[in-house]
């Protein structure tokens, strides 16, 4: 299908690779990728590295090894793609083999493409707990959004004190850059009885928590998330099923 129309949903990782190798396959396809999001192509596990200092900006993380900054222009001159960022995707005809989309946060402009072949790369979210209600002070640490207005918070030193939620592998790297870099109060909690849960045994995931004992961050294994909320400016995490014990 050398000269048909393709539409990848999702301009992260696997999107554009996607899109970029249809092309290298197909190079008389017209191909058009959609992100709702304006910064795209970045590597998300860099985050905690650009949350810590090691990492200046954000541009950084989607730099190619010649400091090339992967953004619309680079896969327009370099990839031969047309990247679409601020299209948010609100129906998938599949019958009339059509995506409708929407620009702006108000649908100020509409679009319908028509597709001989569609992929969907859109990603995960967070798993967010129904108890943890997002607002001011609390906040999911997923994208360059979440990262960003957390950065400068710590830079203008509005953040003294965090409880992370989540002893995987990037709760385990924002804790330590919250207490390494930027000498916070950490407190970070996780559900099952150890860190990472179900990918070490008991005597490995004993050495995950000294060394982030050794970096001054408060580890407490088994213990479940209750509520967490903004009170008064401030998170307010409640700790146990009977929501006994609170920390802020």
């Amino acid at each position: 299908m050398t000269n048909s129309k393709v539409v990848v949903i999702g301009a992260s990782a696997a999107g554009l690779k996607a899109a970029a190798r249809y092309r290298r396959l197909c190079p008389e396809a017209e191909i058009t990728v959609l992100d709702q999001r304006d910064f795209i192509s970045y590597g998300a596990c860099g985050l905690p590295f650009f949350l810590a200092g090691d990492v200046d900006n954000l541009d950084q993380l989607r730099e190619t090894q010649w400091q090339a900054v992967r953004d619309v222009d680079f896969f327009a001159q370099v990839k031969d793609l047309e990247v679409r960022t601020g299209w948010r995707v609100v129906r998938l005809d599949r019958e009339a083999r059509e995506v409708h989309c929407e620009h702006g946060e108000e649908g100020d402009k509409s679009s319908v493409l028509g597709y001989d072949k569609l992929v969907v790369a859109t990603g995960a979210r967070p798993r967010l707990l129904p108890e943890i209600t997002l607002g001011d002070a609390v906040s999911c640490f997923h994208t360059s959004e979440d990262a960003l207005p957390l950065r400068r918070g710590l830079e203008s030193g509005q953040v003294g004190s965090a409880v992370v939620v989540g002893g995987g592998f990037i709760g385990v790297e924002v804790a330590v850059a919250l207490a390494d870099m930027w000498g916070c109060e950490v407190t970070l909690l996780e559900a099952q009885d150890r860190l990472p849960p179900f990918l070490l045994d008991t005597d490995m995931a004993a050495l995950v928590a000294a060394e982030l004992r050794r970096h001054d961050v408060t580890v407490r294994v088994g213990t479940p998330v209750a509520s967490v909320a903004t009170v008064d400016g401030q998170a307010e995490v409640r700790c146990g099923e009977d929501e006994g014990e609170s920390l802020e």
